[in-house]
């Protein structure tokens, strides 16, 4: 009785609940051109916000931001859906090249990758070396801008100065979507993650689990009026 505690103990240590909420403490804005060079960094860690300017490499401009903080706070990651980049403002290793069809000329020109809050980043439960960027595909048919897949792709941010793409926008979810709106919540375990994108022209939305394991199925849940 004692091994089998033991073996049920175990795990649940190794793969605790997540109560240090400091991942999402610095914001990332700021669009370049030929005269601003500076962009704008929002540290939320202090008793109240610090804003700093910083010398970029990508716009930021944008409302398809996302960034990650370490456990202290400290910014590892951001992105603006068509480059990730690293807390030295530089793109990592792997990290280039994520626009899809007619926004790779927005990334050229205004580093926008064509859809609102279409980005995600997020820490894999149980690994504290691995962060999940969750981004949208984004064409344009007939003048419609539509959605039919949702990309994850993994960084390995053991070396946090030097993060690297492990794997590539894989594809974790295929359906005609509603462009952008990639949403995250905690799950009440407070370690995993539900990841919700609404359907095209509908009142159904579908959402997927993220835990130690990755991603599950789709759940989809349809409600209120069209």
């Amino acid at each position: 009785k004692i091994i089998l505690i033991i073996n049920f103990l175990v795990p649940a240590l190794l793969c605790s609940q997540d109560t240090q909420d400091n991942k999402g403490n610095v914001w990332m804005l700021g669009f370049l051109t030929d005269i601003l060079e500076e962009q704008i960094l929002m540290d939320f860690n202090g008793d109240s916000l610090e804003v700093k300017q910083f010398v970029g490499t990508s716009s930021m401009a944008e409302a398809s931001l996302s960034s990650i903080s370490d456990q202290a706070g400290d910014l590892v990651l951001y992105t603006n859906g068509c480059q990730i980049l690293n807390n030295s403002h530089t793109v990592i290793e792997g990290g280039d090249s994520l626009a899809i069809d007619f926004d790779e000329g927005l990334c050229e020109f205004v580093g926008f990758a064509g859809t609102i809050d279409g980005t995600l980043l997020l820490p894999q439960p149980c690994d504290e070396n691995r962060v999940n960027l969750i981004t949208d595909e984004t064409v344009e048919i007939d003048f419609t801008i539509s959605t039919f897949n949702l990309y994850n792709t993994v960084i390995d941010i053991t070396d946090k100065d030097n993060p690297v793409v492990i794997e590539k926008q894989a594809v974790i979810l295929h359906n005609t979507l509603a462009p952008g709106n990639v949403y995250a919540t905690r799950h009440v375990n407070g370690r995993d993650w539900w990841v919700c994108t609404m359907e095209t022209v509908s009142n159904c939305f579908k959402c997927l689990l993220l835990n130690e394991q990755g991603f599950s199925e789709p759940v989809r849940s349809c409600t209120g009026p069209l």
